[in-house]
């Protein structure tokens, strides 16, 4: 009776560890996903203020997944969905997570260089172009990781790559919703900017 009870216990604690993995996690990349994200991103604006410290938001968006989906339906869709999550979250750093938040939307958040808020002398200007350099870096990386060729079943498909828009923050005031707002409005930016050069092209 007791190994029998201890037995139970075991296998209930790993049914709840599991469910609390898919809680935090989109089922379709394995990524974290939106409530996981937020979470962390929360946890990380807090130790920023403490470290005085930037922190790196971008908001992802993936142009003309909906006419992949539409043109070669949606198991093609899913499969480009897993392959760019992949490509995406082997161009990070170790400190950095990237997250799906919604359908062809993800989020990125990682720890940005130091910042220095004592006065604005020229050591802060510095650290703040240090902070927007970095930033400039991670939609590059995005970029090039997402633009290429896709295997999806019988065809493969050329990619543009996606809208990457990401922000160098002071985390002072700041919360995750916040944030994800001010790099959603960096990402938007990118996306007119990328439409216009496709249009005079």
């Amino acid at each position: 009776s007791f190994i029998e009870r201890e037995m139970l216990v075991e296998q209930l604690h790993a049914a709840n560890v599991q469910l609390m993995s898919y809680a935090l996690t989109d089922t379709l990349t394995g990524l974290p996903n939106r409530r996981a994200l937020y979470e962390a991103l929360d946890r990380l604006l807090a130790r920023a203020v403490r470290e005085h410290g930037s922190v790196l938001v971008g908001v992802i968006d993936l142009d003309g997944f909906k006419s992949i989906n539409d043109t070669y339906g949606h198991q093609a869709g899913d499969t480009f969905l897993q392959e760019v999550s992949r490509r995406m979250a082997a161009a990070l750093r170790g400190s950095d997570m990237l997250g799906r938040v919604g359908g062809d939307e993800f989020v990125l958040i990682g720890p940005g260089p130091a910042l220095i808020r004592k006065r604005p002398d020229a050591g802060g200007v510095a650290q703040q172009a240090e902070a927007e350099e970095a930033a400039r870096a991670m939609e590059e990386r995005i970029l090039a990781a997402t633009m290429g060729r896709y295997p999806l079943g019988e065809t493969t498909v050329a990619y543009e790559g996606a809208s990457a828009g990401v922000v160098a923050l002071d985390p002072a005031g700041l919360d995750a919703e916040a944030a994800v707002r001010l790099a959603d409005a960096r990402m938007y930016e990118i996306k007119q900017a990328r439409r216009a050069a496709r249009t005079i092209h």
